[in-house]
Order: C-alpha cells, then sequence, then structure tokens
C-alpha cells in the first residue's frame, strides 16, 4: 500500500489522450483498486505535492472503490478551480451514490461554468437516483443549451422517474424530444 502515492503519480504523469497510455492507465487503476486503498488516496487527496491529473486519478479510483470515507473530500473538490477535479468529484459522488451530496451536486448542475463539470454533477445526479433533483433537473431542461448535457438531464430524469418524465413528452421542446 505505499506504492500507492507512487502509482498514482505515474498515472497522473501519463497522458491519457495517448492511445499507448490508456492500457497503462487502465493496469495502474486495477493494480491500486485491488489494495484496498482507501486511506492512502485521501492522504493523496491532501498532498500538496501532488499533481492535479494524479489527483483526479485518486479522485476516479475512490469513486469505483465506493469509498464513503471519501465524500466529504470529494465535496469539497466540487468548488476546485480546476475543472478536471471538479468533474472527477460529481462522477465520484455519483458513483458512491451517498445521497448526502445531492444538494451540492445540484448547485453545481445549476451554477459551474463549465458544462462539463455541469453535465457530470447531472450524470451523478440520475446514478443517485434523487427524487429532490426531479424538479431542478426539468427546469434545466428548459434553459441549457448544450445538446450533450440536455441529453444527460433526459437520462437523469428517466432514471429519477421515468413514469413522470415520459408523461409529458409531447410538451417537451424539439431538442429533447
Amino acid at each position: 500500500r505505499e506504492a500507492v502515492p507512487v502509482l498514482v503519480d505515474i498515472a497522473g504523469s501519463l497522458d491519457p489522450s495517448l492511445p499507448e497510455s490508456e492500457e497503462r492507465i487502465a493496469l495502474l487503476r486495477d493494480a491500486i483498486s485491488s489494495m484496498d486503498p482507501e486511506d492512502e488516496l485521501l492522504n493523496v487527496l491532501d498532498s500538496p505535492d501532488m499533481k492535479y491529473r494524479g489527483k483526479s486519478f485518486a479522485i476516479e479510483i475512490l469513486g469505483i472503490t465506493r469509498s464513503k470515507k471519501a465524500v466529504s473530500k470529494l465535496v469539497d473538490y466540487l468548488d476546485d478551480m480546476r475543472r478536471d477535479l471538479r468533474r472527477a468529484s460529481a462522477e465520484a459522488l455519483g458513483e458512491i451514490g451517498e445521497p448526502g451530496s445531492t444538494g451540492h451536486l445540484l448547485e453545481v448542475s445549476q451554477k459551474d461554468v463549465d458544462a462539463h463539470v455541469r453535465r457530470s454533477a447531472i450524470k451523478a445526479l440520475g446514478n443517485i437516483q434523487a427524487k429532490d433533483a426531479f424538479k431542478v433537473l426539468m427546469d434545466l431542461l428548459e434553459v441549457e443549451k448544450y445538446y450533450d448535457v440536455i441529453e444527460e438531464i433526459v437520462e437523469s430524469l428517466i432514471k429519477i422517474d421515468a413514469d413522470i418524465f415520459l408523461a409529458d413528452i409531447p410538451k417537451y421542446r424539439d431538442n429533447v424530444r
């Protein structure tokens, strides 16, 4: 387990856009996930020496392993200035499925300046199946301009309550139907 920070740093140094890095990152993710790495990954998030891509990688694994201990740190990262850390945190919170993070994800889904981050928060709300998000997502459906975000809103609304959402489908804008 002492190797976890080193492996996270290596994974963070790889360029995920390069095809040869994809396999290495997947192998490192699997290796770290198999080590019961929760405490070490939480320490990585606190480390000022770890670069943001390493932290993003650690956040991803905390989501995959459904770390309940990570929820408060992930909620804090929803306000980080780095888009990739906000997006990774929203995705991880959705995988963990902690209902207590719903309010924070709702705020991000409405207010984050980055559409990728908003989309990740919306997806997380759908994964959590947060009933209290339904009305907010319906309101967002009326104002969101990016098609990929609209698509995610629709998918999340269906996950949360398909019957109610589909009952009103003729009333939706053309780009939703």
